[in-house]
């Protein structure tokens, strides 16, 4: 009876750890491919184009939604909402996603997606265009039914609570919504190399008790949008920090936003290092530390 319950006790132990090895959505952390969808070759909305045209990277002739699907263990995607989702081999918000070929992305992109059921971010995030390619997410597609609803919306939200998660965007071109980014809660966020126009209220929001570090980037003309008539700024600030949110911003350029460059309405500190901020409606508005600051030990200047 004792060696029964023994063998039955460690095969109970083998089938555990064999479970727990066995790979998990939940978990993922691995690169996952988006294709840029041109739909060069298709009328706008197309998901099927000639192989190799289009944004296509692996030759199926597939872009867009077709390709977010097609196969549940390729980890390429044709749209950057499912790349960041768990079904399919997606990042589940941990990981490495990395846009492979130029193109455009009609959408509205929520980190973590609570709406399709992704309560958190699952661990550090890296959403990049390759070098070379063109990655906009855009409100505007010609054709394309949506584009009333996106240009009224919020184009990049990031909104988690956790304190130790990263998101890390590089590289993305970010235009043409209500407002173009909106970083919240906790969220801890750094930016390179990312450019922001023409989103009609603002270009970035950072609320809450969000932390962003920004480097290399370029923040234009906000409440400027033509399509083909005017839109009304509301007012048109390229970067506003609120609440208790904090950032430092160095070695970009802020230009052209019709209201202020940068806004720090909140009780935060915001350092500016390095920036070219000109030709605003204003350039800045609140308190700032700069690098002369920080070598004098002065406190931020209003």
């Amino acid at each position: 009876m004792r060696k029964m319950r023994a063998a039955n006790w460690m095969v109970c132990v083998v089938v555990g750890l064999s479970i727990l090895a066995l790979p998990r959505a939940a978990e993922a952390n691995h690169p996952v491919l988006v294709e840029g969808n041109g739909v060069a070759n298709g009328p706008a909305g197309a998901t099927n184009v000639p192989p190799g045209t289009g944004g296509d990277f692996d030759g199926d002739g597939l872009v867009g939604v077709a390709e977010d699907t097609d196969n549940a263990t390729d980890r390429i995607f044709g749209t950057l909402t499912a790349a960041l989702l768990a079904a399919n081999g997606g990042a589940n918000t941990n990981g490495h996603v990395i846009i492979v070929t130029s193109g455009r992305f009609a959408e509205r992109i929520r980190i973590p997606n609570a709406p399709s059921g992704q309560p958190a971010v699952a661990g550090t995030l890296v959403i990049e265009a390759a070098p070379g390619v063109q990655a906009n997410i855009d409100a505007v597609l010609a054709g394309d039914p949506g584009g009333a609803q996106r240009q009224a919306d919020t184009g990049v939200i990031i909104d988690t609570q956790e304190t130790n998660r990263t998101i890390i965007l590089r590289n993305l071109v970010i235009r043409n919504f209500l407002v173009g980014m909106i970083i919240n809660g906790n969220s801890r966020v750094t930016m390179e190399k990312c450019r922001f126009d023409s989103n009609l209220n603002a270009n970035l929001v950072v609320d809450g008790n969000a932390r962003l570090t920004m480097t290399d980037c370029s923040i234009n003309a906000a409440g400027q949008r033509f399509n083909p008539m005017p839109g009304t700024p509301g007012p048109g600030h390229g970067i506003i920090f609120m609440g208790t949110s904090s950032g430092s911003i160095a070695n970009s350029t802020i230009s052209g936003n019709t209201a202020t460059g940068i806004v720090n309405s909140g009780s935060g500190e915001v350092r500016l290092l390095g920036n070219n901020i000109f030709d605003n409606g204003r350039d800045l508005q609140g308190r700032f530390r700069t690098r002369a600051q920080e070598k004098l030990g002065n406190p931020m200047a209003q």
